[in-house]
């Protein structure tokens, strides 16, 4: 009885992960970040990792709905953000992954006496859409700037 649960499980488990436009990111570690694990490894479709000063980057999937490009949703998230406040720091910038093409932002906030940096990247994947956030104070962000956007292009996904 229990091995037929266990396999069942077992079979639950392979078809959901077979079924998933997405079902694991992976990508390079940025030098200096810890991998943070929120989520069994056999079905993550997010991603962790954190400086040891408490910079948190994150990559997740979302559904790409409603069904668009890179350009539509370069448009949608700059036309957001600006909304919000966010003051754009410098141009965005496209990048290329091993199969994809992404487009990224940085901006700029100030709280109190300090500026912080907000990067926000998008990756279109057919039916999903990768995710990418990173956010500290400037200086910290500027330190790990290059090893982030290195880990950026080292994105892929099954």
């Amino acid at each position: 009885m229990r091995i037929g649960t266990v396999l069942l499980i077992g079979v639950a488990l392979l078809l959901l992960v077979s079924c998933a436009t997405i079902s694991r990111i992976n990508i390079e570690l940025p030098e200096g970040f810890a991998e943070k694990r929120t989520r069994p490894v056999l079905v993550s479709s997010s991603y962790m990792a954190v400086s040891p000063e408490g910079m948190l980057f994150e990559v997740r999937s979302v559904k790409n709905y409603p069904p668009q490009g890179l350009d539509f949703w370069q448009e949608a998230l700059e036309t957001h953000l600006k909304r919000e406040g966010y003051l754009p720091k410098g141009k965005e910038v496209r990048f290329d992954t091993s199969r994809e093409e992404g487009i990224l932002f940085e901006w700029t906030m100030p709280y109190g006496s300090r500026n912080y940096t907000y990067l926000t990247a998008i990756i279109p994947v057919k039916k999903r859409i990768l995710v990418c956030e990173v956010a500290g104070e400037s200086s910290i962000y500027t330190e790990y700037r290059e090893e982030i956007l290195k880990s950026l292009r080292s994105i892929s996904f099954r």
